[in-house]
């Protein structure tokens, strides 16, 4: 959160740096300012952050409960790093700035299919039954697990937000199938979840029973939360995409082909 914060008030600094840019008439050529909308919206992706990583639900998601688990991912992956990166002004990839210099130098780690490949890993990683019991009993395991999953989560929107400057930029349409690949295995866990027919967890086994509750039923629960966060989040953004392409090309006489996807 304090980086988070920091990140905020270098935004600030950088718009009053470069708040004009004077073209050879004397007019002004851009405003380079951070809107309202900009720090609200990034904020929010910080405090969304900060409450997964807080009690109560932090300690529910490492002891007790696989529901509280998956939620506190939605947060940390799916919700957090997202509003945090719409938080960025565009005109940050535009300035020549030390700070530019440095994001430029981690685009080849963003490209799709590296994000494909990272975004997936972490997750089946993360929810794997050895890895949920260690980070239960170790700090440093915990610790190094929600790194990964907001890790992975800024992995997962930086190519879908466009904020990375490639040669080939990629369309509409390939945001959008881009982030429908990126949902499937999250939605095939979620399935797992849902119909089977015995709970996968030790640490949740006991962490239910400890609150009186089934823990099949909290694994339950879980799969259908993971599957509707898919939906509403992942392929709400990616139709949005669409849609907005489709406006786009009504007002200019363009349509979308097969080459977009």
């Amino acid at each position: 959160m304090a980086l988070g914060l920091a990140h905020l008030l270098h935004l600030r600094a950088m718009s009053l740096k470069f708040g004009e840019r004077p073209t050879s008439l004397g007019h002004l050529d851009k405003v380079y300012s951070v809107s309202p909308r900009n720090y609200l919206v990034a904020i929010t992706g910080i405090v969304s952050m900060f409450l997964a990583l807080g009690w109560p639900l932090e300690d529910l998601a490492t002891h007790y409960l696989l529901i509280a688990r998956l939620f506190q991912n939605v947060l940390l992956v799916l919700i957090g790093p997202g509003l945090f990166l719409l938080g960025f002004p565009r005109w940050i990839f535009e300035i020549d700035s030390t700070y530019n210099k440095i994001l430029r130098k981690f685009e080849g780690l963003v490209t799709p299919v590296v994000a494909i490949v990272v975004f997936n890993v972490v997750q089946i990683g993360s929810l794997a039954p050895d890895v949920v019991s260690l980070s239960a009993s170790n700090l440093w395991i915990e610790s190094l697990d929600r790194l990964a999953l907001v890790t992975s989560g800024f992995v997962l929107w930086i190519p879908a937000l466009g904020l990375t400057r490639q040669s080939a930029p990629i369309s509409p349409g390939g945001k959008a199938g881009y982030l429908f690949i990126q949902s499937l295995i999250p939605n095939f866990l979620s399935l797992v979840y849902i119909f089977a027919r015995h709970p996968f967890y030790r640490t949740y086994i006991r962490g239910a029973h400890s609150l009186s509750l089934s823990p099949l039923f909290d694994q339950q629960m879980a799969g259908v939360l993971a599957k509707v966060a898919g939906i509403f989040i992942i392929w709400g953004s990616a139709l949005y995409i669409l849609f907005r392409k489709s406006n786009q090309d009504r007002l200019t006489g363009s349509v979308l082909t097969i080459d977009d996807i």
